[in-house]
C-alpha cells in the first residue's frame, strides 16, 4: 500500500508539472515537433510561445501530452498515429541533447557579450582590441617596446599569456593595452585565470618599475651634488638600483634600457670612478710609490702589460699591503705586495715603450723575491712571477 501511494504521488507530481508546462506553452494541433531544432539557434527566439533560453525539460512532456491529444481527435489511420507517436517520442527523448546545445550557445553568447563589453571599454580609452567575427575571441595585437630598445614592434596573442614568452620592456601605452587585452582573452575563455594572473603580475611590476625610476634618478642627483662622495652613499645607491630592477629581471632584455635610468646608472659609475681615484690617491701616497710610476705600465709577460696604478689601487682597496722599496747600496728600487699568505717583492727597470709616449714608462721586472727567495726574471720565469704577484694582489 505504501509503495502504491508513493507511485500515485509521483504520478500526480509529473501530471501537475506537465499541466504547468502546458500552461506556459502556446500549443495547437498539429504539434510541430520539427521546430525543436530551433533550440540550437537564437536563444531569444520564441518556441511555442516561450523563449529558447527559458525552455525546461518538462516542456517536452507537455509536447507529448498535446501531441497525444491531437492524435486522439485526428482522422489519421492507426499506422500513421503510431508512426507519429514514435517520432514524437524520439524527438522528445533528445531533450538532454537539445538543452545541452542550447546551454552551450547561451554560454558562448554570454562569453562573447563580456568580451565585447571589454572591447567597447577599451575603445573608449583609445585602445583597439581586434576580435574574430565568429567566436568573439581577441586576435593578434601589436605592442611596442620602450623607445631605444631594438626591434620595438612585438606581436602578442592570447596564447602567449602564461607561457615562456616574456612581455619585454613595453612602453606605457602598450602596458595599458596588454592589461585590457589580457582581460578580454580571459573573458573569451582563450586563457585561464592562472595565465591572466601572470600577465597582470608582469604588467604591475613593470608599471611600478617605471614609476620608481624618477625617484631613483632624483636620489642619484642629490648624492652627486655632495662635495664629498662616501663609500656608504654609493653603496646605498647600488642597493637601491638592485632593489629597483629585481622585480623585473625576468621580463627580459637589459634592465637599464630606460633613458632616465641609463643616465642615473652612468652617473653612479662616474661617482664610483671619482671615489676610486680619490681613494687611490690616498693609498698611493701612503705606499710612498714614485710619482713617475703613476702613469706606468707593468710588464706581466714579454708581450703583455697592464696599468700599474689601477692594479695597485684595486688591491690596496681590498686591504692588501703595498709599499715602496727604495734603492740601496746593494739593492734596486721596487715595490712589495704582502698579505697573510705570501710576500712578493718586484724590482723593475723603467724603460720607454717602443713607439709610445715617452712620458709613460714601462716597468720591466728584472729581479724579484718571493717569500724571501731571490729570482732573476727572464722570459722563462716571468709567468711564474706573474702568478705569484697576482695571487698576492688578490689577497690569496
Amino acid at each position: 500500500m505504501k509503495l502504491l501511494a508513493l507511485r500515485i504521488v509521483a504520478g500526480l507530481s509529473i501530471a501537475l508539472s506537465s499541466l504547468s508546462a502546458h500552461a506556459d506553452l502556446q500549443l495547437s494541433c498539429p504539434v510541430r515537433l520539427d521546430l525543436l531544432t530551433q533550440l540550437e539557434k537564437d536563444p531569444d527566439k520564441l518556441l511555442f510561445g516561450v523563449k529558447v533560453r527559458d525552455w525546461k525539460s518538462e516542456y517536452f512532456d507537455a509536447l507529448l501530452v498535446k501531441n497525444e491529444e491531437c492524435m486522439a481527435i485526428s482522422n489519421y489511420p492507426e499506422s500513421v498515429r503510431k508512426a507519429e507517436r514514435n517520432e514524437a517520442k524520439r524527438l522528445t527523448d533528445m531533450r538532454d541533447s537539445y538543452l545541452q546545445r542550447r546551454d552551450e550557445n547561451l554560454r558562448a553568447a554570454e562569453t562573447r557579450s563580456r568580451t565585447l563589453q571589454i572591447v567597447a571599454i577599451a575603445k573608449e580609452q583609445g585602445i583597439d582590441i581586434p576580435v574574430s567575427q565568429s567566436g568573439g575571441r581577441p586576435t593578434e595585437i601589436l605592442l611596442y617596446l620602450f623607445e631605444g630598445v631594438p626591434f620595438r614592434e612585438k606581436k602578442w596573442e592570447c596564447n602567449d599569456a602564461g607561457g615562456s614568452r616574456k612581455i619585454g620592456w613595453l612602453d606605457e601605452a602598450s602596458i595599458k593595452k596588454l592589461a585590457i587585452y589580457s582581460d578580454a582573452c580571459l573573458a573569451s575563455g582563450a586563457i585561464k585565470q592562472e595565465a591572466a594572473n601572470i600577465v597582470k603580475a608582469n604588467v604591475d611590476a613593470l608599471t611600478r618599475f617605471y614609476s620608481a625610476i624618477p625617484v631613483f634618478s632624483k636620489r642619484v642627483d642629490l648624492v652627486a651634488l655632495r662635495p664629498d662622495i662616501t663609500p656608504s652613499a654609493l653603496a646605498e645607491l647600488e642597493a637601491m638600483h638592485k632593489q629597483l630592477i629585481a622585480p623585473v629581471l625576468h621580463i627580459g632584455f637589459d634592465q637599464n634600457f630606460h633613458p632616465q635610468l641609463q643616465i642615473a646608472v652612468e652617473k653612479i659609475k662616474k661617482l664610483q670612478a671619482q671615489l676610486f681615484r680619490k681613494t687611490c690617491d690616498v693609498n698611493y701616497a701612503r705606499a710612498n710609490l714614485p710619482t713617475a710610476w703613476r702613469s706606468a705600465y707593468l710588464m706581466v709577460e714579454w708581450n703583455n702589460s697592464t696599468e700599474f696604478l689601477g692594479l695597485i689601487c684595486e688591491s690596496m682597496s681590498a686591504g692588501v699591503q703595498i709599499r715602496y722599496l727604495p734603492s740601496g747600496l746593494f739593492s734596486k728600487e721596487g715595490f712589495e705586495v704582502k698579505n697573510a699568505v705570501r710576500t712578493v717583492q718586484v724590482f723593475p727597470e723603467s724603460r720607454r715603450i717602443a713607439g709610445g709616449d715617452p712620458k709613460i714608462p714601462l716597468l720591466v721586472p728584472t729581479a724579484a723575491k718571493i717569500d724571501g727567495k731571490s729570482y732573476s726574471i727572464t722570459s722563462q720565469n716571468i709567468r711564474m712571477l706573474y702568478a705569484e704577484l697576482f695571487a698576492a694582489l688578490r689577497n690569496q
